[in-house]
């Protein structure tokens, strides 16, 4: 069941709204069954199966460096990374952020620079059994800002 994207709006002291966004996961593979071409969301309640065999993983770091300022999309916009992912044959698996760090920074992605956090999202799964795909936000009121994000993924593979 595909989930809706949710938006909410609050109210600014000086009556401007701006929206919280939720970027929608629904398309991604947290989990699947060893043998399986069918895959649970992972959501809360998933179970999770025991490894009866071998097992093998596979991990990545996604780097996301995006500009500020005049000629250049907005960086608080939602961001995605994939890479091919060597799924061994019928195998399930299981994703696991293992870290991630996102910062406001100055052009070039140097040195860090303050500003009131807006919204900090980080999703990570599989798209056709073979992609890993990594999404991030980093944004402040105006969207503008300069980002550094590094969000690193394992993918955990057992028959």
């Amino acid at each position: 069941m595909k989930a809706q994207q949710q938006i909410k709006t609050s109210t600014k002291p000086s009556g401007q709204q701006h929206k919280f966004e939720l970027l929608d996961p629904s398309d991604l593979l947290v989990f699947s069954p060893a043998g399986s071409t069918e895959s649970l969301s992972g959501g809360v309640g998933t179970p999770i199966l025991g490894a009866a065999g071998g097992v093998s993983s596979f991990g990545h770091q996604f780097d996301f460096v995006e500009p500020g300022g005049r000629d250049h999309l907005l960086p608080g916009r939602p961001l995605e990374q994939t890479i091919a992912v060597p799924r061994p044959q019928g195998a399930g698996f299981m994703v696991a952020i293992n870290g991630f760090t996102g910062a406001f920074v100055t052009n070039g992605g140097g040195t860090l620079t303050q500003r009131p956090l807006g919204q900090l999202t980080v999703f990570a799964g599989m798209r056709d059994f073979n992609t890993l795909v990594c999404r991030v936000r980093l944004t402040d009121e105006n969207s503008d800002d300069a980002i550094h994000i590094i969000t690193r993924i394992v993918v955990l593979f057992f028959s």
